[in-house]
């Protein structure tokens, strides 16, 4: 079963990523930097279908409760 997605969207320089942290940190929530998951899973340059795959194979197995997503396209 998958975990409860919530996603942090707004304009560059707009305060997401402190907005996040805080959030996650109230909320027990784990915040997952989109742009930083595809680097650290080497997606950059593949197609749509593999990043999100990938992203859903690792929502999977995580077992936090609840994901926050942040920088997600």
């Amino acid at each position: 079963m998958l975990p409860e997605i919530f996603f942090i969207i707004g304009p560059k320089s707009s305060g997401k990523s402190a907005l996040g942290t805080a959030l996650a940190d109230r909320t027990n929530m784990t915040q997952l930097n989109f742009t930083k998951f595809i680097k650290d899973h080497g997606l950059k340059g593949k197609d749509d279908e593999t990043i999100t795959m990938t992203l859903i194979k690792h929502l999977v197995n995580e077992t936090a409760p609840r994901i926050l997503i942040e920088d997600f396209p």
